[in-house]
């Protein structure tokens, strides 16, 4: 009888642990960003002037960085394309753009600062301010190789750039942990001004068609042995580039569109 009283009163306990195991929540995420993102950019109407306005997007690497003891996490912001810009170099390796004011490149990367550690109660981290890119170039020669073998030198540009990002929101949740953001642009770029609304998404998968996109792998023993490794949620679609593969995206691949949800940020966030 002690045997018998002494194992139900175990089972009862054990069987408790599970019950209330199972009623534990789970952890918030912290506010972060899973770069790199393939950010669509959208001009607003009456809101561009040059060729910067024609752009379709670009490939954004974020960093977030939380200094100890610290409850206020930023986060450094940087177009592929202004880091090619940055990597141009001269037949010695050295970089041929520098701004004589930044030396360092310390205004390089956009810095924004999120407004809490922890998301809104449906996810959603918001960022408080950010510090905008801000490069000036001044004109000068670029050394290249020479048809002889030689040293040659070819004129260089001046160029002014400035990326300012506002109201940028990045989804952060067990289901989308920090897959998606989407913010304002304003872009200057010597004569060009323009205004985007931006949508970023990750993982960036290349596409020729929406079949490209579809996150269910053939289980028919058809050619497509893993799916596209999207979330379904985005009901992703290929967004086509009918001009070709975006100037920041080369010499990474070449493709004919990127997948993109199909359900806006505000709708996958609900």
């Amino acid at each position: 009888m002690r045997f018998q009283r002494t194992f139900a009163f175990s089972t009862a306990m054990v069987a408790g642990a599970f019950v209330g195991a199972c009623a534990i929540p789970q952890p918030t995420f912290e506010c972060n960003a899973l770069a790199p993102f393939w950010a669509s950019y959208e001009i607003q109407s009456g809101a561009g002037t040059g060729t910067c306005s024609e752009l379709p997007g670009d490939l954004i690497n974020m960093q977030r960085y939380l200094l100890p003891g610290s409850m206020e996490p930023t986060i450094g912001i940087m177009p592929r394309r202004l880091g090619r810009l940055r990597l141009t170099t001269n037949l010695d390796g050295t970089y041929a753009y520098v701004d004589p004011t930044d030396p360092q490149y310390a205004k390089e990367a956009a810095i924004g600062t999120f407004s809490s550690l922890l998301p809104d109660k449906v996810g959603v981290c918001t960022m408080s301010s950010i510090a905008p890119t801000d490069q000036n170039y001044p004109a000068g020669v670029i050394t290249v190789e020479g048809e002889d073998g030689g040293v040659a030198e070819e004129p260089l540009d001046a160029l002014a750039i400035k990326y300012e990002w506002s109201n940028m929101k990045i989804l952060s949740t067990a289901q989308y942990p920090g897959t998606l953001f989407v913010a304002d642009l304003h872009l200057k770029e010597n004569d060009c001004d323009a205004t985007f609304k931006v949508y970023g998404i990750h993982p960036l998968v290349p596409c020729d068609s929406d079949i490209d996109c579809d996150p269910s792998p053939d289980t028919d023993g058809g050619p497509r042995t893993i799916g596209s490794g999207m979330s379904a949620d985005y009901a992703p679609r290929c967004k086509l580039y009918p001009d070709g593969t975006p100037e920041s995206m080369k010499g990474i691949r070449d493709y004919a569109g990127i997948c993109f949800p199909t359900k806006g940020f505000d709708e996958l966030a609900k």
